[in-house]
């Protein structure tokens, strides 16, 4: 495995460096791959087998939206093509975006991120310039944020062949996410009216769409979990990885686009580390950088 974020993180199996007190892990976890870690330091409090290779499915659409999220504006409006529409994968997760229809950018968004959406990311991406440039960006930012294990070929994750990427990766590309202001909002909304049908002379049908994540809606019998929203301390995505944030500095950005956290490379460390890898493991020795 990489040793990128140091060479405890390269190693398979648990990694984690308890503080005095600090319960033992439970025995009882299932997941093959993950990471807890600090949104706002990159601090690893443990992670399992972090650099696995292995195929994301939805989470994918975590670097999709770190990706394209700031070159589209919200209020842009798209007539959606059946062309856009034909290479939906078979049994993908809909939001309910309809041929012939329009929708505006924010629309799209809200499907993307309440219902993981695979019509909604494959509209952005024709939007975007199409699949195969939408899948190069991806790549090109993975690469920028030192997501090595990641290899794109579609950009809602539907499964493919040597599409892979890990509980590493997705921990950076979830701490670039958080570092926008839309992202954050996104991941914060726990429901929506989202278009639906429209009879001439009429005002266009919605309908409502929730958020996936039961922590946020209660549904399944679960209480509501009030840190998960916006990220702003929680964030959870498919079991893969954990974020804690504290709350960066804020900034207006260079394009005007609002008050944004100061955006810094989402690096990661196992917090403890002497000298800080990008993304390591807490309380271990030198860490190395890697990448």
């Amino acid at each position: 495995m990489s040793a990128v974020g140091g060479t405890r993180l390269g190693q398979p199996g648990t990694q984690v460096n308890l503080l005095p007190g600090a319960p033992a892990l439970p025995e009882s976890l299932t997941g093959r791959s993950w990471i807890v870690a600090d949104a706002g330091s990159g601090e690893v409090l443990a992670a399992h087998n972090a650099h696995w290779r292995l195929p994301p499915a939805s989470t994918m659409k975590m670097l999709f939206a770190d990706t394209v999220l700031p070159t589209l504006p919200k209020d842009q409006v798209h007539k959606v093509t059946e062309e856009e529409m034909s290479d939906v994968g078979q049994g993908s997760s809909l939001v309910g975006v309809k041929e012939d229809y329009e929708y505006s950018v924010h629309d799209l968004w809200l499907g993307v991120f309440l219902r993981s959406g695979n019509d909604a990311v494959h509209v952005l991406s024709a939007m975007n310039g199409g699949i195969e440039k939408t899948v190069k960006d991806m790549q090109a930012h993975a690469e920028e944020l030192q997501a090595l294990d990641t290899h794109v070929v579609s950009p809602d994750g539907y499964d493919a062949p040597e599409q892979v990427s890990s509980a590493y990766d997705l921990t950076l590309i979830a701490r670039s996410g958080l570092q926008k202001q839309d992202f954050k909002e996104y991941c914060g909304t726990v429901s929506a009216q989202f278009p639906g049908s429209q009879e001439a002379g009429k005002a266009r049908d919605s309908f409502e769409i929730q958020n996936t994540n039961r922590l946020m809606t209660g549904a399944g019998g679960l209480a509501p979990y009030k840190g998960i929203a916006g990220g702003e301390e929680r964030q959870h995505h498919d079991g893969r990885l954990h974020l804690h944030r504290r709350g960066p500095a804020r900034r207006q950005d260079a394009a005007g686009h609002g008050d944004e956290p100061e955006l810094r490379r989402p690096e990661l460390r196992l917090r403890g580390d002497r000298r800080p890898p990008r993304l390591g493991l807490r309380g271990g020795g030198q860490g190395e950088a890697g990448g």
